[in-house]
């Protein structure tokens, strides 16, 4: 559940975080698939979401498609970012 607070803020409960993580890592995907970026110096954003959505997938791009199938599976609400599209072509 999101709660907007009076400063202008909003603030994610319950299992709305998780579903907040998912999306910020497709948006990474979606960021180093259509500008060349990296994201994260912490690990592969490819290997993430591979491994959360069990795409076999090698390049950034198909596992992107596979992950963003993997979302609107899981969360029947999600949209894609126009990012996203851009990023996949579509």
């Amino acid at each position: 559940m999101a709660i907007e607070s009076d400063e202008g803020g909003t603030l994610i409960t319950g299992e709305h975080i998780l579903m907040f993580h998912h999306v910020r890592i497709a948006s990474a995907l979606g960021l180093e698939v259509s500008i060349g970026i990296k994201v994260s110096s912490r690990g592969s954003t490819m290997k993430l979401a591979a491994q959360t959505c069990g795409s076999s997938k090698r390049t950034k791009k198909g596992v992107l498609g596979d992950y963003v199938e993997w979302l609107e599976a899981t969360y029947p609400g999600y949209e894609r970012a126009p990012s996203i599209v851009k990023a996949l072509g579509k």
